[in-house]
């Protein structure tokens, strides 16, 4: 490779070096991996986003574009090869490449060596024809085309219908396939003409014996639509986005169950952030921390400073029992029914790591909590246990299952069984192994929780529970009752002892090493040793003395946590986002910050304006759990004032769980047609506030909650 090239790109993106990232093609719905798109892509030095070579294609020459190009096949395919070589996998690796390349004498030849040289079948590599320049009409191109597949090797047209990629060149070139672009598959079901086109071109693909592959595919409605007109191959975001196949740098997750840690451990954690990981850590919405930035080579040494404090990675991705919600005033809280520790422990003890547990059908989520607040958002987990009262029984827990946000979501529904303290861990298990046994493994976008209790319905899921998995009858029991506040901790609130503990808000859980090390120090300094996280990304200081009281609340402050936060920051979550995730669409915590800045400042004027929800995530998963926040913003590709693909949100709104100003939790809606940019959302969000403000009814108990407003509204309003 001529290192002029990387030379010529490094002037027009900046100092960097290259990379190859990896978009899978599924057969849908199976989900099976049946191919692989390369693409090039420039890696700016320190920073986390690659270029695509669309900034700085147009500046190089043709020959160092084809020697970009040859690069390309070399290195794709050797990397291709690792991953068969390793797990088996059979399929197709698809490489782009410009219409004005395929003259080029070297053409045939030179992928030839590179198949022959790495073992690979030609018939598993697909040269795949962009459609951004016209095919020049000369002989030495339909030469190397014909040379190409004889050989074995395919040829597709990408973006038909689009660009270049005519109806010409159908004829011209006989691919073996044809991608149907974004542009066609992203609004099957809003827009008719569109879904007309797919069924022609799949019908003339089909007569042809032309394989079809839809792009852009982002959501699971968009899926089940293309597969519903015959389209059996997509890729698109709802599969991955891009990424590598052999990774530099990872993120490493730490488990906290019941997101108890002691100051010695959080000063651990942030020793190594610090140390190994630039100084990173998120708390997440499930009470954990993650790291970024770690190198593979630094895991041992992470992994032995984290056992040392009595802490693991063990379980915390994967389809898996993943951290346990508790929770946060767990043992503390003055109101508290059931201190739901000792639970707990005993399933993390018996279970977590267990190999009978560790190849369930998808990941597996739980919470469980003994405060009357019901903190541990309960209604989106897999299985809950949420303390109550039998009026015979005593304290014990009302039993959830098959909960679950994503692109489907659906909340949890009581069995209507009651659950005693000491049968807490048995009825997990028990649970835990009925999915195991019965959920739907073959479908992996079918494969949670949700989709079995869908199908069964909840009498017949009690009976195999109870049949089946634990061999006796589980009480009735009543609900819990209604939450009388609201249950992310923040502020300063006293406990059961006399003490006292601080909540605070940092920015959309963004936090850092340093950090986490001087919240450590500020709690041991005033004789504090616990703290806790909390599933709305916050942070909180246990068994504060009173006389200490204003000095932590200072403290935290001088470190980003705000213990009497603005009700933007208070109620504002954001997931990953691009910045570090495979899957995120676009940036969240850089716009989530923004919006925060901006409300508050424009915003101020509105006076003692009730914390509204703002859930910013970056993909259809909701990680930041969109459904179910008074405004949720889901990440996506959409259009500006130029046409441009710019990143943007889909607009969700009235989405709540249960608490004290709304009886039940709901999924709200989802204004349709409304997308706005990312650089829009803090004029969006006032506007819509604003709206609130001045059409919200009046009661005696208060003014109304913006969700039940925003259920209501005339949707121009939600505009």
């Amino acid at each position: 490779m001529d290192r002029d090239v990387f030379s010529e790109i490094a002037g027009h993106a900046g100092a960097g070096s290259p990379s190859l990232v990896y978009q899978p093609q599924v057969q849908y719905p199976s989900g099976e991996l049946v191919g692989l798109e390369v693409l090039f892509r420039w890696r700016a030095d320190n920073a986390p986003r690659r270029h695509s070579p669309l900034t700085f294609l147009p500046r190089l020459t043709p020959s160092q574009t084809s020697e970009l190009f040859f690069w390309v096949v070399d290195e794709s395919v050797s990397e291709a090869r690792v991953l068969s070589n390793w797990t088996g996998w059979r399929g197709h690796l698809s490489v782009n490449i410009e219409a004005d390349q395929l003259g080029d004498p070297e053409l045939v030849q030179r992928i030839e060596q590179v198949a022959l040289r790495n073992q690979w079948a030609p018939e598993r590599l697909i040269m795949e024809v962009t459609e951004r320049r016209p095919i020049p009409v000369f002989p030495s191109v339909m030469r190397n085309i014909q040379a190409l597949q004889q050989a074995g090797i395919q040829i597709a047209m990408d973006d038909f219908g689009e660009g270049y990629a005519s109806f010409e060149y159908l004829k011209r070139l006989s691919p073996s396939q044809i991608k149907i672009p974004a542009g066609f598959t992203g609004d099957l079901r809003g827009d008719r003409r569109n879904e007309e086109i797919v069924r022609a071109l799949l019908g003339l693909a089909q007569r042809l014996d032309v394989k079809v592959v839809a792009e852009g595919v982002e959501t699971l409605e968009t899926a089940d639509a293309l597969h519903a007109l015959g389209v059996r191959v997509m890729q698109g975001y709802l599969f991955g986005e891009p990424h590598e196949l052999e990774d530099r740098y990872f993120m490493l997750r730490v488990r906290i169950d019941g997101g108890a840690l002691t100051t010695e451990q959080l000063r651990t954690i942030g020793g190594i952030s610090t140390e190994l990981a630039r100084d990173t850590a998120d708390i997440t919405d499930r009470h954990n921390i993650q790291l970024h930035w770690v190198r593979i080579e630094d895991v041992p040494e992470i992994w032995r400073r984290l056992e040392a404090v009595g802490l693991s990675t063990t379980e915390a991705c994967g389809d898996v029992p993943r951290v346990i919600l508790g929770s946060p005033v767990a043992g503390i809280a003055a109101d508290e029914i059931i201190d739901p520790t000792p639970a707990i422990e005993e399933i993390a003890r018996r279970y977590i790591g267990d190999p009978e547990l560790a190849n369930l059908p998808r990941k597996y989520k739980t919470a469980i909590t003994g405060h009357p607040s019901q903190d541990v958002v309960h209604e989106i987990n897999d299985v809950a246990f949420v303390a109550t009262v039998h009026p015979e029984l005593g304290t014990g827990y009302d039993l959830w299952v098959g909960g679950g946000l994503s692109a489907n979501p659906r909340l949890g529904e009581r069995l209507g069984a009651f659950v005693t303290e000491d049968l807490v861990p048995d009825v997990w298990v028990a649970v835990t192994s009925l999915f195991r046994d019965y959920g739907y493994r073959r479908l992996r976008n079918k494969a949670r929780l949700k989709f079995l209790l869908a199908d069964w319905g909840v009498e017949r899921f009690r009976r195999v529970l109870q049949d089946e998995f634990l061999g006796f009858a589980l009480p009735d029991g009543p609900p819990a009752p209604k939450p009388t506040r609201s249950g992310d901790h923040v502020g300063v609130h006293r406990q059961k002892d006399g003490r006292f503990y601080v909540g605070a808000a940092p920015y959309v859980g963004r936090v850092s090493g340093a950090a986490l090390t001087a919240v450590a120090d500020l709690a041991d300094g005033v004789g504090a040793h616990r703290i806790r996280l909390t599933p709305y990304q916050k942070l909180l200081v246990l068994d504060v003395p009173e006389e200490h009281v204003d000095a932590v609340v200072t403290g935290l402050r001088a470190h980003g946590l705000e213990s009497d936060p603005s009700p933007f920051r208070r109620s504002t979550i954001a997931c990953t986002g691009i910045e570090f995730c495979k899957l995120a669409i676009v940036e969240t915590k850089a716009t989530a910050a923004q919006a925060i800045d901006t409300l508050e400042e424009r915003l101020g004027d509105l006076g003692d304006l009730t914390p509204i929800s703002l859930h910013v995530n970056g993909c259809p998963n909701s990680c930041a759990r969109i459904q179910t926040a008074d405004i949720g913003l889901k990440g996506q590709l959409v259009l500006d004032d130029d046409g441009s693909q710019v990143p943007g949100y889909q607009v969700h709104l009235g989405g709540g769980l249960a608490s004290a100003d709304r009886e039940e939790a709901g999924l709200g809606r989802t204004v349709r047609g409304l997308k706005v940019t990312a650089d829009g959302v803090p004029a969006y969000v006032e506007r819509v506030v604003r709206r609130y403000v001045d059409e919200r009814a009046e009661s005696a108990e208060g003014p109304e909650s913006f969700a039940a407003w925003a259920l209501r509204a005339d949707e121009e309003a939600l505009r």
